[in-house]
């Protein structure tokens, strides 16, 4: 039965918040975590075929780079794949450089549980 989920990218640096949100998705998804945007876009590159990005706006505390950039790398492999932006950050802020970065897609308000991950997908 698993063959027939589809694939859904997570994205999230923190390790908890990442295991305890895959494991709720897992019913629906077959789930591909990746903790860092390296990692994601690496993912993103490889797999063929992913339905679904579900990405941390703040990955990095390192450089500029932001869960933005791998929305564009998804966005431009998987052109009409549903993205979900998490944040814990102003939405309207949020919301604004989602748009200006040319993308299009739900953006989730942390905290959240799973179940609300899922009602972002599903509109």
């Amino acid at each position: 039965m698993n063959s027939h989920k589809k694939t859904l990218l997570y994205v999230e640096d923190d390790a908890d918040l990442r295991s305890a949100v895959s494991h709720h998705l897992s019913d629906r998804f077959k789930v591909v975590e990746a903790d860092s945007i390296d990692q994601a876009v690496d993912i993103i590159n490889d797999l063929a075929k992913i339905d679904v990005l579900v990405t941390d706006f703040k990955l990095s505390k390192i450089d500029q780079r932001t869960g933005l950039d791998v929305a564009s790398a998804f966005r431009a492999k998987f052109s009409t794949a549903p993205i979900v932006l998490a944040t814990g950050s102003v939405l309207d802020a949020t919301q604004t450089n989602f748009i200006t970065h040319g993308l299009s897609g739900q953006i989730c308000k942390k905290p959240f549980q799973g179940s609300d991950i899922l009602e972002m997908i599903d509109k």
